[in-house]
C-alpha cells in the first residue's frame, strides 16, 4: 500500500539530561512533569519525543578511574522519564560506574517501559537502533559516542563508537526500513560552538549517505548548523537540564534548544529550533525561553553558522582557539607546579622549557597512529593492572 504524502508527525528532541542537584529531587520521585510542564505545547503536541540521559542511573557509587567527574543519579526508579519516547545513553558519562552502572540504567529503563539506545551490556547491543512507526511515517534513530572511558566492546558495557567501519553497514540497513534517519552524534568540544574539522567532516560524510537529521550533543554550548542537500546537521544543542556546581553562572550552560521536527512522506525532514532555559530562579528547572531572550539565542546561532560556512572566517576562529588549547596543554606537562606554569604562562616563556622538538615528539606521539594506538593500548592495560582489574 502507497504511503500518503501529506502525512505528517512531529518529533521533540531535547540535549543533554543529568538530573542532578537541584533537580535530583524531582527525578527521584519520579515526578516526570516537573522536567516537561514548563516547555509548553511544542513538547506536549509532539508525536515522538527523545533526550539523553548524561550519567547513569545506579544503585551504589562504583566510580571508574577516568578524568573528569563521575556522574550518576542514584535511584531505584526511572519513572521520572516516562514522559520520554526514546532515550540516548550514548554519551561519555553513561560508563562512569563501570558495568554495574550501565546494567542498573538498563533495567530500571526496562522495568518503567521506556525505550533506550545507544548503549548496552556489549558492543553489538548497544549498536542496536530503534525503528519507530508513526503513523505512515518510518523514523529510525542511531546514537553514537566518542571515545571517553566510556566504548563498549564485544566482551564489555558501554556506548557505541563514533566509528564509520561499524556505523555504516547499520545505517545502511536501516535505509532499506525508514522513510527518515536521525543520528545523535555525542561528540565536539566542550564549550566550543563550531565543529572540529574531523566532526564535521564525519557529519557531512554521513549527511551525503542519507542521515536525515544528525543532533551533535555534548558541548554544553548552542553550536552552529549546516545543511548538506537536504539534511540538516546541528553542531551543539545545548543542555536540556543539566544542574552542575560550580556552572550556574555560565551564560551558555543554562541556555538549549528544543528541536521540533516535523517528519512528512514525500518532503525532507524540517528542524525547527526552539530555545529553552534552566531557570536558575526555579531550581534550574528546565522551560521555555521569553520571546525576546529566545529572539537572542536564535540569532546569535544564525551568525555562528554564517561563520562556519565562511571558510576563512571558521578557519580564524578555529586557529585561535587550538592554539590556546595547545599552549594549555603543553603547560599542564610540565613538571613544576601550578604557579610556576601560571607564572610561564603570564610571560610568555612557555618554548624555554619545552622548545620545540619536544613539541614534535609530543605531536608525532599524538598524530601517528602506529604510536597513538600503542600508546593508547598500553596505557589501558596499566591503568587496569593498578585498579586490579
Amino acid at each position: 500500500m502507497a504511503k500518503e504524502v501529506g502525512f505528517k508527525k512531529r518529533i521533540v528532541v531535547l540535549g543533554d539530561l543529568a538530573p542532578l542537584g537541584q533537580a535530583e529531587a524531582s527525578f527521584l520521585s519520579g515526578d516526570s512533569d516537573w522536567f516537561t510542564d514548563e516547555l509548553g505545547p511544542t513538547f506536549k503536541g509532539a508525536d515522538f519525543t527523545f533526550v539523553n540521559l548524561e550519567c547513569p542511573l545506579i544503585n551504589s557509587e562504583s566510580p571508574i578511574p577516568k578524568l573528569g567527574p563521575a556522574l550518576g543519579a542514584k535511584t531505584d526508579s526511572a519513572n521520572a522519564l516516562k514522559n520520554f519516547s526514546l532515550v540516548g545513553l550514548a554519551n561519555n558519562h553513561i560508563y562512569d560506574h563501570g558495568e554495574g552502572g550501565v546494567k542498573h540504567t538498563l533495567e530500571l529503563l526496562d522495568k518503567s517501559n521506556i525505550s533506550y539506545l545507544g548503549a548496552g551490556m556489549n558492543l553489538s547491543s548497544a549498536g542496536k537502533p530503534r525503528v519507530v512507526n508513526l503513523g505512515d511515517v518510518t523514523v529510525g534513530f542511531l546514537a553514537w559516542s566518542h571515545h571517553e572511558f566510556c566504548i563498549a566492546t564485544e566482551i564489555s558495557a558501554g556506548a557505541f563508537p563514533i566509528d564509520l567501519r561499524l556505523g555504516l553497514g547499520i545505517l545502511e540497513d536501516l535505509q532499506q526500513k525508514c522513510d527518515f534517519v536521525i543520528l545523535f552524534y555525542h561528540g565536539g568540544v566542550e564549550h566550543f560552538p563550531y565543529p572540529t574539522p574531523e566532526q564535521r567532516a564525519n557529519c557531512k560524510f554521513l549527511a551525503e549517505r542519507g542521515v536525515d537529521l544528525i543532533v551533535c550533543q555534548h558541548s554544553h554550548i548552542i553550536g552552529a548548523s549546516e545543511t548538506v542537500g537536504d539534511s540538516t546537521i546541528l553542531y551543539g544543542q545545548g543542555n536540556y537540564c543539566f544542574d552542575l556546581k560550580g556552572k550556574e553562572t555560565v551564560e551558555h550552560w543554562s541556555q538549549g534548544l528544543l528541536l521540533d521536527v516535523a517528519v512528512e512522506v514525500g518532503k525532507p525532514l524540517h528542524a525547527e529550533f526552539v530555545p529553552i532555559l534552566q531557570d536558575i530562579n526555579d531550581g534550574m528547572r528546565p522551560k521555555l525561553a521569553s520571546p525576546d531572550v529566545a529572539a537572542g539565542i536564535l540569532e546569535k546561532q544564525r551568525e555562528l553558522s554564517e561563520i562556519l560556512l565562511d571558510s576563512e572566517a571558521y578557519e580564524e576562529v578555529w586557529a585561535s582557539y587550538v592554539e590556546r588549547q595547545a599552549n594549555n596543554f603543553l603547560y599542564g606537562q610540565l613538571p613544576v607546579g601550578r604557579y610556576i606554569r601560571k607564572a610561564l604562562k603570564i610571560l610568555g616563556l612557555m618554548r624555554l622549557p619545552w622548545g620545540r622538538r619536544q613539541a614534535l615528539k609530543v605531536l608525532n606521539c599524538m598524530e601517528c597512529e602506529a604510536h597513538s594506538d600503542v600508546i593508547v593500548a598500553g596505557l589501558k592495560r596499566i591503568i587496569n593492572k593498578k585498579d586490579g582489574s
